[in-house]
């Protein structure tokens, strides 16, 4: 037989009031929001697919697998709207779409309550730094405490968790220029004006971030999508076209009814029509030279008769260049 619990500490779960008294919040985003915080590492961001997140929540409900996702989708849209978390897009190293990542909002609650009791300490790291960032790199059987089923967000720096308040040399260099020296708490660095090149980039990075869903301040994200912008500026195209088509194709598609992500295969088929609609516009925006009807002689003057679009008539003398 089981003891009561003498230190709700103790308890597996804690709820605090500000999220237990929200009116209007679903029970099922509720469990979302149970089965997100569980899998959300330090830095509050986690990854499941809405199929993950369904099947995981709820199984007792249906069957199908459909059903669970189309439930994880509400349950998402309910807890954006609550202001209790944030959808970030996410592509793989090939640029396709994949789950999107969820980030728990700070609600501005008071941390009022001490960490559980016997709450566990993170594993051991090996001892090993990552080259790139200086942090210490967890052995595949033992992952970094509250790193998400999915993957591991990098570890945030604190010199009070270093031995002896000792920093590694590869991590006193990234403390150092996280550090300003007027001590306000944010590292400005000198801004340079970015050239039309570089302005030009920018608009294509940020129109198909828009587009496809994806966050264009992933690491490699900019380099990797300002290349796919020169190759469809190349072809003819202009970031307006990409917004266009997210606009007014998109939501036509079969994929928008199904519910999935927009993709770059999907885009590439869609653009062609969307460009030749903008040209035809720019054609017909262009002003229509006028109709040379004849040539005239006045007062010794050679005069040529045009008549315009709009109907209006023109006399133009000819001059004659001569060299």
């Amino acid at each position: 037989m089981t003891s009561q619990v003498e230190d709700r500490r103790r308890l597996p779960i804690f709820i605090h009031s500000t999220i237990d008294d929200m009116t209007g919040i679903t029970p099922n985003a509720m469990r979302v929001y149970m089965h997100l915080a569980r899998r959300a590492g330090k830095s509050g961001f986690a990854f499941p697919s809405y199929q993950s997140i369904g099947d995981h929540c709820f199984s007792s409900v249906s069957d199908n697998h459909a059903t669970r996702r189309s439930m994880a989708r509400k349950a998402i849209d309910d807890l954006i709207a609550h202001k209790l978390i944030e959808k970030r897009a996410r592509v793989t190293g090939d640029g396709d779409s994949d789950s999107n990542g969820y980030v728990l909002l700070d609600t501005g609650m008071p941390i009022d309550t001490p960490m559980p009791i016997d709450t566990p300490m993170p594993n051991k790291h090996t001892g090993m730094l990552n080259r790139h960032t200086g942090m210490p790199i967890g052995t595949k059987d033992t992952p970094i405490e509250g790193s998400p089923i999915e993957g591991s967000p990098i570890e945030e720096l604190s010199i009070d968790n270093t031995p002896n308040g000792v920093v590694p040399m590869a991590q006193t260099s990234i403390v150092s220029a996280l550090t300003p020296s007027n001590g306000n708490g944010k590292h400005e660095k000198p801004k340079r004006e970015r050239s039309d090149k570089q302005k030009e980039l920018d608009d294509w990075v940020n129109a198909l971030a828009v587009a496809l869903e994806f966050d264009a301040k992933i690491p490699g994200a900019y380099g990797k999508w300002s290349k796919i912008g020169k190759g469809y500026a190349a072809a003819g195209y202009v970031p307006a076209d990409v917004l266009a088509w997210k606009e007014s194709a998109w939501p036509l598609s079969w994929q928008y009814e199904k519910g999935y992500k927009p993709t770059k295969n999907v885009l590439d088929e869609g653009l062609p029509e969307i460009r030749r609609k903008r040209e035809k516009l720019e054609a017909k925006a262009r002003p229509t030279p006028p109709k040379m009807l004849g040539v005239v002689n006045i007062d010794g003057k050679r005069m040529q008769i045009l008549k315009h679009a709009d109907g209006r008539e023109e006399l133009k003398e000819i001059v004659e260049v001569t060299a």
